[in-house]
C-alpha cells in the first residue's frame, strides 16, 4: 500500500487499485486495476498512475477516473502537468520514445524517439506545470565514455525555431559527471540533479533557459525529495540540506535517527521510520515528533486555515489528526 497527497485529500494506492480519501476523510471513489508495479504522478487538478514496465495508465480527477489507455511499448517514466498534459517515456527493444497524451489519456501527435543503438538514452523526463516545456535527462555514449546531457524542448512558439523543438542543451555541465534526475518546480524553475550536485535552470527567457545558481557536494547523496516549493537532499554524513527553487539554501541540519521514507509535503520536510513521523518546517526547525500506534506508511500535510492537520496513512486505514 501507498499513499500520495492530493487535492487536499490522500490518494491509496495499492497494485489492485486505487482509493481517494477527501479533505473531510470520505471516499470520493475507489477503481480497480492490476498492475505490477504503479507509479504515479499529481498534477494539482490531475492523478496519473501507470504501470511500470507495463502498459496500462490512467488519468483521474476527484470525483473519480477521466481516461484510461494503453501503450505499444513499455512505460518507464511519467510526467503530468497542473492541466493534465501527460508525457510518457517508453521503451522497446529497439528504441525509446516520449509520447503525449492530454488529461483524458488520448494521445497527440507529438513524439520524441531514440534508437538504443547510436543515439541517446533517455533516463528521465519532468513536464513543466503549464505543459508546455519538457525536459529529458539522457545517458550518452561517445569515444568509448559514458555521459550525461540534459534536453530542454518547447511546445509553443518558442520552439518553433527548431524542427525537433530543442531549445537548449546543456553538455559541458555534465562533463564526467552522471545525471540522474530533472524536474519542474513550476512553469520557470527547474533544476538538474546529478551525482556530484544539482544546477537551478530558468525558463524565464523561454528561448534560451539559462543556469542561475549550482551546488557541488563534496559528500555522496543518499536520499532526494521535491516538490513545486523545495528541493531537499540527504547526505551519507546524516545531514540533510533545503533549498528553494532559486537555489537558495533554506536549511543544513543533523540527523540524529534512522528514516525508511523520506519526501516533502507542502512545507514540511518528513522523514518516517516505522511507526514514528518526524517533521521539519523549511527552515529546519522541527515542528512534529512522535511515535504513532499504528505503521505509518504515509503522511501528508492538510490545507487548513485555523489549524495544523495530518493525514497519516497506514496499511489499514487513514487517519487525519491535529495538532498545535
Amino acid at each position: 500500500i501507498r499513499y500520495e497527497g492530493f487535492d487536499n485529500g490522500i490518494m491509496r494506492i495499492s497494485n489492485d487499485g486505487v482509493t481517494y480519501i477527501n479533505g473531510g476523510g470520505s471516499v470520493n471513489f475507489t477503481v480497480s486495476y492490476n498492475m505490477k508495479e504503479p507509479i504515479y504522478e499529481s498534477g494539482d487538478k490531475y492523478f496519473l498512475i501507470a504501470d511500470k514496465n507495463g502498459n496500462e495508465f490512467y488519468v483521474f480527477d476527484s470525483n473519480g477516473e477521466i481516461g484510461h489507455n494503453t501503450t505499444t511499448s513499455s512505460i518507464q517514466k511519467v510526467s503530468i502537468s497542473k492541466d493534465g498534459i501527460i508525457y510518457i517515456l517508453q521503451s522497446d527493444e529497439n528504441s525509446s520514445y516520449i509520447n503525449v497524451y492530454k488529461s483524458n489519456a488520448s494521445i497527440v501527435d507529438i513524439s520524441i524517439k531514440s534508437n538504443l543503438e547510436g543515439d541517446d538514452m533517455p533516463v528521465d523526463i519532468a513536464t513543466s506545470k503549464d505543459g508546455v516545456n519538457l525536459a529529458v535527462a539522457y545517458m550518452c555514449l561517445g569515444d568509448n565514455n559514458i555521459y550525461s546531457k540534459a534536453t530542454y524542448y518547447n511546445f509553443d512558439e518558442a520552439g518553433k525555431k527548431n524542427p525537433k523543438r530543442i531549445i537548449k542543451e546543456f553538455t559541458s555541465e555534465f562533463e564526467e559527471k552522471l545525471l540522474a534526475r530533472v524536474y519542474f518546480f513550476d512553469e520557470r524553475h527547474s533544476c538538474m540533479i546529478f551525482d556530484e550536485g544539482v544546477y537551478f535552470v530558468s525558463l524565464k527567457d523561454e528561448e534560451n533557459p539559462a543556469v542561475i545558481a549550482k551546488h557541488l557536494f563534496d559528500k555522496k547523496i543518499k536520499s532526494i525529495a521535491y516538490n513545486e516549493k523545495l528541493l531537499a537532499f540527504v547526505f551519507s554524513d546524516s545531514t540533510f540540506m533545503v533549498i528553494n527553487k532559486n537555489g537558495s539554501i533554506l536549511a543544513n541540519k543533523n540527523l540524529d535517527f534512522e528514516y525508511e521514507n523520506f519526501y516533502i509535503s507542502d512545507n514540511y520536510i518528513v522523514f518516517l521510520y516505522e511507526n514514528r513521523i518526524v517533521l521539519f518546517d523549511e527552515r529546519g526547525r522541527l515542528v512534529f515528533d512522535k511515535e504513532m500506534e499504528m505503521d505509518v506508511q504515509y503522511v501528508s500535510k492538510k490545507k487548513s486555515l485555523f489549524f495544523s492537520e495530518l493525514f497519516i496513512g497506514a496499511i489499514d486505514g487513514v487517519e487525519c489528526i491535529r495538532f498545535f
